[in-house]
């Protein structure tokens, strides 16, 4: 009686320090991942500035969606998202839109693109995660918060811009700061920083490992 008391107090001992080392292992591997996450969102708005202003006259308009798009499924990938071929094929379709639409309005608006900017911006962030979260991953978000990330980066670089001589864009890539399209170099990398971020600590953080 006593040999099967001790047994089984040792197997609830094991089981419950083998528990313990899987959750600070699962704890860990997602602060991983987040920091992976960020990472990624930060090197995609970096890129993104760089090649649409190199490449402005050739094809570079497009290169910033393509990256952002390219970051988030990399991010998928990283959080082990169950999605399929067809879901992410139909996802980056979908992302595509929205940044034609938004970008073309705040481009012409001309002189009041300050204005605009700052709800086209927010309708983006919007647009994004509403299509992530209905082609790719189910999770909860606040629309006016995610609105309010999307236009605070308008608004930053916009203040970056009426405070310091040189734009953000300048300082990092030594674009020419009267160049009129090295602004939009600097709302890649704030908006796509911004949003990223966001979407890291909103994606559920049950979806890593869960396959």
């Amino acid at each position: 009686m006593d040999h099967t008391f001790l047994t089984k107090h040792r197997f609830k001992s094991t089981t419950v320090m083998s528990f313990g080392n899987y959750s600070e292992e699962q704890h860990r591997s997602a602060y991983i991942v987040a920091v992976s996450g960020v990472c990624l969102f930060v090197l995609s708005g970096l890129a993104s500035s760089y090649l649409y202003y190199t490449l402005r006259d050739e094809y570079g308009f497009w290169l910033p969606r393509a990256i952002f798009i390219s970051a988030t499924v990399l991010y998928f990938l990283l959080i082990r998202s169950r999605a399929n071929i067809l879901q992410l094929l139909v996802y980056c379709v979908l992302m595509i839109a929205p940044y034609l639409a938004l970008f073309f309005v705040t481009y012409l608006s001309a002189s009041f693109s300050v204005v605009v900017g700052f709800v086209t911006g927010g309708l983006g962030a919007m647009a994004t995660f509403a299509l992530i979260k209905n082609c790719i991953i189910p999770f909860q978000f606040r629309p006016f918060v995610t609105f309010g990330i999307g236009a605070l980066a308008w608004g930053t670089t916009t203040l970056v811009e009426l405070g310091i001589e040189r734009n953000l864009s300048s300082c990092l890539f030594d674009f020419a700061r009267d160049d009129f399209q090295a602004p939009y170099g600097d709302i890649f990398i704030v908006w796509q920083i911004l949003v990223g971020v966001l979407l890291v600590f909103k994606l559920p953080r049950g979806v890593a490992g869960s396959r």
